[in-house]
């Protein structure tokens, strides 16, 4: 068949609208006896999906290399389209195909006139993210469709309606909760208790209680505009890297979503500290040959044996993400040469069936064993106990070859693939009946237990702010989990950290309410009491037991918040309930009217900012009788029978200094020099970081202090950039000598005679700098541990202070801490 009679073929049967792009593509690509170039798709053919002014339309001076340009991308978005297809058709079930195309084609629509901040089409990011839902999550057609028109409703004129009535309910629905809130007015007030990213946060999570897919997505679609950050500004990339950390990471490692995670938390490493990340890549490339040739030495005797048995499996060493490097280098102070366990073993069975997984893990584990002494200490089973999200394997740590500790993971196939695709791949397991039945806390009741507990955070949405319920979520995604049991020997998991008095509210709100005391292993311990792996909890009731304030510091789960929050709410709105009603049979008494005027002068009178404040402390006495006598007397001394002011009240506010304050607004500017005296606004240097001249820095506008110069860092950062990115602004140094910031240094080392006057030497005398504060303590075993306050100018001159005090003779270690 000549390519003329292809295009005529194809032609005609697309004027007909019988024909998709799927038969083109075997016309041209899969007949054995056609190319297997892209030649002969013309661009009639490719226009029929890809409209020609799918592109941002280009001028008439532009030149033909960029007329080129624009068809290549065509090409690049239908090769992109192509590899979807490939990946997803598999999955397809009548009708779907025609679903995804017509998901493609609205989404090019929509999108045409998009580019991303790196210059490219927008319609590669909704594809990617599809691709990422398919290949790297392992949703189908149903996920590949809201993927694809994930941003729509957010980017264009397409309305939720409008894919209601194409696509159906069910994906509409995921849509909704994926699509942003729109604000009106985007100068917001500056308020503590207003987020729209939190609302956001919010809309998404309520929408995960009905469908999980919702967060799936929304993660494949953060993972890659995670993998593509290096177009954005560094203020912007820090405030998504900030939500990442914050947010996505702990909900990836909640839905067993492993893989993501790690390459979430590295990709944050990466443009939070870039040149700590690349220090640890270029290390571990440095010696890869090195641990290559000892994971070989490791693996070959195993591999012998364990075939020679009869098991077929697969064994390999997995290297430990960057992130992970990091964390263990910050633990241990150590630098990445000193980490020893960069990598782990992995045994995957691929052969077991479903009822012997376990027996098969554990003679696995035998066979290691018969070779490589364990340690004891480092023994966990998660098969026996899968954690909340679903991971199995059995985790054991032992002595390999030059003396090195090893870690080995043995597991099935099966647990394999929900460790690396978590939730998607346990139902995919459930469904076709291959998860096992045994075990004490199987897959199922773990992440459907989670599911579970969103919907009650669902139940409690209207009671709470947006931050209050962005906290609670936040607390049902923890990482590390305790093992305990109740009096007849059920286990309950809990998350670390987690006291008595959660375990109370776990198990039913009525006896967490009422708990009087707990026993821990027949032992009372108090409420607060925080719980270790194989305790056995007992709680202890009583009827006239009431939550109260101080509970809320006893209690670590979102579970146990919500309720005892919910019951102060109550019980604050029945105290409230109770002054007004003093209130207005004290009125009454006195022939006043309950009305906003005379309650306006109440507050004042009191100094209060809020009315229901006044109410709550009547209800509670704190506000006695005698008081509001005195406030009667002042309001009709000052006020006559209609409320009219007899003279001005000292006490009553002026009208333009209450509208001058209510309307004060910032002065809109888009980034901080910090130095420059000409800056309109107030800034200061935030306490719990102490910023220096040379740190990486960003502005919060507060409420009341001006905005703070925090390092980006800094212990805070993270959730502010979370919560209130509306409220991150770009700050750069400006150069400045002249000015001294104070600096803390920690000095660790060998003890020795004339070690503190060598220390004082360099600092004082050599490098010229002031020190503020000094002291040296030693310990019993010959080393010493100092503290030093100084005055420095920027991060260079720090920089080169730390390098000359190393160089004193037993000096171990110095780091910079916070002041």
């Amino acid at each position: 068949m000549s390519k003329s009679t292809q295009t005529l073929i194809c032609f005609y049967f697309l004027q007909a609208n019988i024909l998709c792009f799927s038969c083109i593509f075997c016309i041209f690509v899969c007949l054995p006896i056609a190319q297997m170039d892209m030649e002969p798709l013309n661009q009639q053919t490719s226009s029929e999906i890809v409209p020609q002014d799918t592109l941002t339309p280009v001028p008439a001076e532009t030149t033909t290399n960029q007329a080129i340009d624009l068809e290549a991308e065509r090409k690049e978005i239908m090769r992109r389209y192509r590899n979807l297809l490939k990946s997803v058709r598999p999955l397809f079930k009548e009708g779907d195909d025609k679903l995804v195309k017509k998901a493609f084609k609205m989404a090019v629509e929509a999108h045409k006139k998009d580019r991303r901040k790196s210059g490219e089409p927008y319609i590669y990011h909704p594809i990617a993210v599809a691709q990422i839902v398919v290949d790297e999550i392992g949703l189908g057609p149903t996920a590949v469709v809201a993927a694809l028109l994930h941003d729509v409703v957010e980017d264009s004129e397409i309305t939720l309606e409008t894919i209601e009535k194409e696509f159906g309910p069910k994906i509409a629905r995921i849509i909704d909760g994926l699509t942003k809130i729109k604000t009106s007015n985007k100068n917001i007030e500056l308020s503590d208790s207003v987020s729209e990213q939190a609302e956001n946060y919010r809309k998404m999570v309520l929408a995960l209680s009905e469908d999980v897919r919702v967060i799936m997505i929304k993660l494949a679609d953060r993972l890659h505009n995670m993998r593509t950050l290096e177009s954005m500004q560094r203020h912007k990339q820090l405030k998504i890297i900030s939500e990442t950390i914050y947010i996505y990471v702990p909900i990836a490692h909640r839905l067993g979503l492993y893989n993501i995670k790690s390459e979430l938390e590295d990709l944050y490493l990466k443009h939070q500290k870039p040149e700590v990340y690349k220090d640890i890549a270029r290390k571990l490339e440095r010696t890869k040959a090195q641990r290559t040739r000892y994971i070989n030495d490791f693996i070959a005797p195993l591999k012998e044996a364990i075939t020679k048995e009869g098991y077929d499996v697969k064994i390999f060493g997995r290297p430990k993400s960057i992130h992970s490097i990091y964390n263990k280098m910050l633990a241990q102070k150590v630098d990445v040469d000193g980490i020893y366990d960069l990598f782990a073993i992995r045994i995957i069975i691929e052969n077991s069936p479903p009822e012997k997984e376990k027996e098969y893990c554990w003679r696995i584990f035998s066979i290691v064993t018969d070779f490589y002494k364990p340690n004891p200490s480092r023994m966990r089973d998660w098969i026996s106990n899968p954690r909340a999200n679903g991971y199995e394997s059995l985790h054991a740590t032992v002595m390999g070859p030059e003396g090195k500790w090893v870690e080995v993971q043995i597991r099935t196939r099966r647990m394999d693939d929900i460790a690396e695709k978590g939730y998607a791949a346990h139902w995919k397991y459930k469904e076709q009946g291959k998860t096992p039945k045994s075990g004490t806390y199987t897959q199922e009741s773990g992440l459907d237990e989670w599911i579970n507990k969103i919907r009650e955070l669902r139940e409690n949405n209207q009671s709470l702010s947006a931050l209050e319920f962005l906290d609670d979520f936040r607390s049902n995604l923890y990482k590390d989990e305790v093992f305990v049991f109740t009096p007849k020997g059920d286990l309950k998991i809990m998350p670390q950290g987690s006291t008595g008095l959660d375990f109370a509210f776990e198990i039913h709100t009525d006896i967490g309410m009422s708990c009087l005391s707990v026993k821990v292993n027949g032992n009372l311990v108090p409420l607060d009491y925080v719980l270790k792996h194989g305790d056995q909890v007992e709680i202890i009731t009583s009827r006239k037991q009431k939550p109260n304030a101080d509970w809320l510091r006893y209690v670590k789960t979102s579970k146990a918040k919500s309720r005892i929050k919910e019951y102060l709410r109550n019980e604050k709105n029945n105290i409230i309930t109770k002054g007004k009603e003093i209130l207005i049979q004290k009125y009454k008494n006195a022939r006043l009217d309950f009305n906003n005027e005379i309650n306006t002068q109440l507050r004042n009178f009191f100094n209060y900012k809020n009315l229901s404040d006044v109410f709550y402390d009547i209800g509670k006495d704190y506000i006695n009788n005698s008081q509001l006598n005195k406030f009667i007397a002042w309001y009709k001394q000052h006020f006559n029978e209609q409320g009219k002011p007899i003279l001005l009240p000292a006490i009553t506010k002026k009208a333009d200094e209450k509208e001058s304050k209510s309307t004060t607004l910032t002065p809109k500017i888009d980034e901080i020099i910090i130095g420059d005296e000409k800056m309109p606004l107030a800034y200061s240097l935030a306490k719990c970081c102490n910023p220096i001249p040379g740190d990486d820095v960003f502005g919060f506008i507060t409420t009341g202090e001006g905005i703070k110069i925090h390092r980006t860092d800094c212990k805070n950062s993270v959730e502010l950039m979370s919560k209130y990115g509306y409220r991150i602004i770009k700050a750069i140094w400006r150069s400045q000598k002249e000015l001294l910031f104070e600096v803390a240094l920690k000095i660790i080392g060998s003890d020795r005679m004339g070690l503190v006057r060598d220390v004082s030497k360099v600092i004082s005398d050599d490098l010229k700098v002031n020190i503020t504060n000094l002291s040296i303590s030693s310990t019993n075993g010959g080393i010493f541990q100092g503290n030093i306050k100084l005055l420095i100018h920027d991060n260079a001159h720090l920089e080169n202070l730390i390098n000359k005090i190393k160089e004193i003779e037993g000096i171990v270690q110095v780091e910079k801490e916070d002041v």
